[in-house]
């Protein structure tokens, strides 16, 4: 026989509703006197000689058994899951692009976008240049190429930037232009100048396919 059992035998005449826990469980409970239910139903206690307030054992609806009732509520984290999958499928049915490739070559760093868009950039330090070619009102330094570039970049945007860490002149990058695979430059400033580690900046925006 269940506990349920047993206690509605013995009070029939209470209406009572107490789950029928493992006994391990409702050693615990007693009234207010300290006579444990459980001692009641092992005849410790005679039922008839004990209060029939027993009946109305308290049963607090925030626990169950000594722990918190959300203990046994049902698990609905399956419905969180299915719910962050659609959160998460709605985000990627608005991706447009995203990188399918990247590393670095040499002096250059590059992405790959599956767009076909490439992103690709480096810098390199000239030791040293005589800049006193001159030019109109300006002087350059010559005809100069960049390392290789990694791969072949398509329909080419090119900026390529100069600057003199020593001289903290006006220096600039002119004639910029692509030959083969690699960029061409003239380092170009206003003076007749020597260059002493120099730096020149590449940043290239292209297509790869």
């Amino acid at each position: 026989m269940s506990i349920t059992g047993k206690i509605t035998n013995l009070f029939a005449d209470k209406a009572m509703t107490i789950p029928a826990f493992p006994r391990t469980k409702i050693k615990a409970v007693s009234d207010d006197n300290g006579v444990g239910l459980d001692a009641i139903l092992n005849g410790m206690v005679h039922a008839e000689e004990y209060s029939p307030d027993v009946a109305t054992v308290p049963l607090n609806a925030e626990t169950l058994g000594g722990r918190p009732a959300n203990d046994f509520a049902l698990d609905t984290r399956v419905d969180s899951v299915q719910e962050q999958t659609n959160i998460l499928q709605n985000k990627s049915d608005a991706i447009v692009d995203y990188i399918v490739e990247q590393g670095v070559s040499g002096i250059w760093t590059y992405r790959k976008w599956n767009s076909g868009i490439v992103e690709c950039w480096g810098k390199e330090t000239i030791a040293s240049l005589a800049v006193t070619t001159s030019y109109g009102g300006i002087y350059h330094g010559g005809l100069r190429s960049s390392p290789s570039l990694p791969f072949t970049i398509n329909n080419m945007t090119i900026n390529v930037a100069a600057m003199c860490t020593s001289g903290g002149g006006t220096d600039y990058a002119g004639g910029v232009r692509l030959s083969g695979n690699v960029i061409q430059y003239y380092w170009v400033n206003q003076t007749s100048y020597s260059l002493s580690n120099g730096i020149v900046s590449y940043h290239i925006i292209g297509t790869w396919k």
